[in-house]
């Protein structure tokens, strides 16, 4: 399973929010993360759109976490940028392959595994373990 950039990048944006008080400017997340603005753009959008973080206008606007950041987990920031955490395409769709693939069965122990995981880490926690 490789990340997309965009993926990846969701989590940096979501940990520069999640770090910081109040409300954060999208052009502070565009310079802290090193993320060109219109792609940080694209992606506050998706995190909007997820649930995961509120977005207000104007001079005192910008971006903060919609939920207490013990709640948000890397897996929930990973699936709202639109990234599919499926290890193959069977697993996310009929496969014709199916009714004699070897390899399903423990490609899907596997993937769930992952996923597990992935929904165990929440944010809270890789902030936590950046300042130690």
């Amino acid at each position: 399973m490789h990340l997309t950039r965009k993926a990846d990048y969701s989590i940096l944006i979501i940990l520069e929010i999640a770090s910081q008080e109040g409300w954060v400017s999208l052009r502070s997340i565009s310079q802290k993360t090193k993320i060109p603005l219109s792609f940080a753009r694209n992606i506050l959008y998706s995190l909007s759109k997820g649930g995961l973080i509120l977005s207000k206008e104007g001079v005192q606007g910008g971006y903060k976490v919609a939920r207490p950041i013990s709640d948000i987990s890397i897996k929930n920031v990973i699936e709202a940028s639109g990234f599919n955490l499926a290890m193959t395409l069977c697993m996310h769709s009929t496969c014709d392959k199916s009714s004699f693939c070897r390899s399903r069965k423990i490609l899907e122990k596997i993937n769930m595994e992952i996923i597990d995981k992935l929904d165990q880490i929440k944010v809270q926690d890789l902030i936590y373990a950046e300042n130690n």
